[in-house]
């Protein structure tokens, strides 16, 4: 048998040569496939072949963060002075699919507990549902009602200009 004779026989019989599979990412489903040259790329094959999306509360000093000097596969560059301080301190935050997608805390009440959740970029739908289902655990496990705030970026930009404007003033006095 020729080289090209095995070549052709493995694309039969992988279903390369004649299939049903009409685009990259259905061929590389069915064959359970991870083709990637860098890490970033495998960390995505790996992902989108998870059945679920994996959300997690976790808290400050979470081994997940804290164990590593180097903490850029899960936590951006941008991100990082905002999960950890200048002096060490580690924030509680939310990890989504295995990246910091944002910060969380709580304030526990009477009766109930309020979870203020703020994120460090949109994300989808499903995963804001189960952001606010985590958080929903956390109630029940501290068997009070849960409310989820999300502290809006946007507010939070419109302060920081009116701070600056106000600096501003400030100066040409």
């Amino acid at each position: 048998m020729t080289s090209g004779e095995i070549s052709n026989d493995r694309l039969r019989s992988q279903k390369i040569e004649a299939t049903e599979y009409r685009t990259a990412r259905e061929i590389v489903s069915w064959m359970g496939a991870m083709q990637a040259q860098d890490y970033s790329m495998a960390k995505w094959a790996i992902g989108s072949r998870l059945s679920d999306p994996s959300v997690h509360l976790l808290p400050a000093f979470d081994e997940f963060l804290i164990s590593y000097k180097d903490r850029s596969n899960s936590l951006s560059l941008v991100n990082n002075k905002k999960t950890v301080s200048d002096n060490g301190i580690f924030r509680p935050f939310i990890l989504v699919n295995g990246q910091v997608a944002g910060l969380w805390k709580r304030k526990i009440q009477k009766n109930k507990v309020i979870i203020e959740t703020e994120l460090f970029k949109t994300i989808n739908k499903l995963n804001r549902n189960l952001i606010d289902k985590k958080a929903s655990s956390f109630g029940k496990f501290l068997s009070k009602e849960t409310e989820v705030v999300q502290k809006s970026n946007e507010a939070r930009g419109i302060l920081i200009r009116q701070r600056l404007n106000q600096y501003l003033r400030i100066k040409k006095l």
